[in-house]
């Protein structure tokens, strides 16, 4: 296809296809994404209690930690909708991934409530724009036929995260502690680095 006739299918307003391999492949990483998304939130839910006893919080605090990463991924959604007009939206999930990921895994050095109800706000800031990131992407790059089986099978990654930070919680936090589950959160700065390529 020449560039000619992209422009004038662009023009009558028809979509160009994304070749099958390279959707599959944007499929694969946008479902690891949300993976991730989903045990980050799990990790919260699940090292509570033990956040509880060694912050000497409150109910109200402990509450209130759960509201802030609602707020923080709402405003993270509305921050990720417009970079990904602005810059791309592959360039946004990278980045997102990679600062999501460094301000989780940072959580466990922190010292106070405090200190953590900052990093967590910020935080669910990445995992929301990368929620949007991940959906506008795929809405735009598989086939009609294809989009809604995708787009359900991406949300699948999302509560799969949960089911995943669970089965860590389980073998982590007894043994190493609740900060030792954050510290892994670092890990998927892999996943952005192989994205970026």
């Amino acid at each position: 296809m020449t560039t000619e006739t992209a422009t004038q299918k662009i023009d009558r307003g028809e979509a160009i296809q994304t070749p099958k391999k390279i959707w599959i492949t944007a499929f694969i990483f946008a479902f690891l994404t949300l993976l991730c998304d989903g045990a980050d939130l799990g990790f919260l839910a699940l090292s509570l209690t033990s956040l509880k006893t060694e912050f000497h919080l409150t109910g109200v605090q402990a509450g209130t930690l759960g509201s802030l990463t609602l707020l923080g991924s709402a405003i993270g959604g509305l921050i990720g909708g417009w970079a990904c007009d602005r810059f791309g939206r592959v360039r946004i999930i990278v980045f997102f991934i990679a600062y999501s990921s460094v301000l989780t895994s940072a959580l466990g050095f922190t010292d106070s409530y405090m200190q953590f109800a900052v990093l967590r706000t910020f935080g669910a800031m990445g995992l929301g724009a990368l929620y949007i990131a991940c959906n506008i992407l795929m809405s735009e790059m598989v086939p009609t036929k294809h989009r809604s089986t995708v787009l359900a099978t991406l949300m699948t990654g999302y509560t799969l995260g949960s089911l995943l930070a669970t089965l860590l919680a389980g073998h982590i936090i007894p043994e190493h502690g609740w900060r030792f589950l954050y510290w892994i959160a670092i890990t998927p700065v892999v996943l952005s680095i192989l994205m970026h390529f």
